[in-house]
């Protein structure tokens, strides 16, 4: 930048974090607003959602979506609550479904935190394997069989 400035420690070479990573306003390509990112970074969406909201959805959660609407139940896609993305909200009931791909969902202590702040906010939570998905011969009526049992507590 050229300012003139007293380094205190050989290793400091500019006068200030700006100086040394200046912030680069760009559009996120999923939504289309502007975010702040660093010259390094090669980030081109504002948050994880709109990466996911892009990247369109699994095939798991492609099927278990068209079931879902068959259904008849109101629901969100890849709803906010707090700093986790839920992949299907049932906001009548209050349910939060999450279909676990293999993939995806290897890592059982992240899974774990989730799980636990999904359950401190009073929200029941469902978690559907891939395979039971996959396997499902009717998973239209699984599915509302199940929503049924979690919404009566059975």
């Amino acid at each position: 930048c050229g300012k003139v400035f007293i380094q205190k420690r050989n290793d400091i070479k500019h006068c200030s974090e700006e100086c040394r990573r200046p912030p680069i306003l760009r559009l996120c390509k999923n939504c289309g607003i502007q975010f702040r990112t660093v010259p390094t970074s090669d980030c081109i969406f504002c948050s994880t959602s709109c990466y996911r909201r892009f990247q369109g959805e699994t095939k798991l959660e492609t099927k278990f979506r068209e079931a879902l609407e068959k259904t008849g139940f109101n629901f969100i896609q890849e709803a906010r609550l707090g700093r986790y993305s839920i992949d299907f909200f049932l906001n009548d009931f209050g349910v939060c479904i999450e279909t676990d791909g293999i993939y995806w969902h290897r890592n059982k202590a992240r899974d774990e935190r989730k799980n636990t702040y999904i359950l401190k906010h009073n929200f029941k939570l469902w978690r559907v394997p891939e395979k039971t998905v996959n396997e499902c011969p009717d998973l239209v009526s699984y599915i509302i069989t199940r929503i049924n049992e979690i919404v009566s507590g059975s």
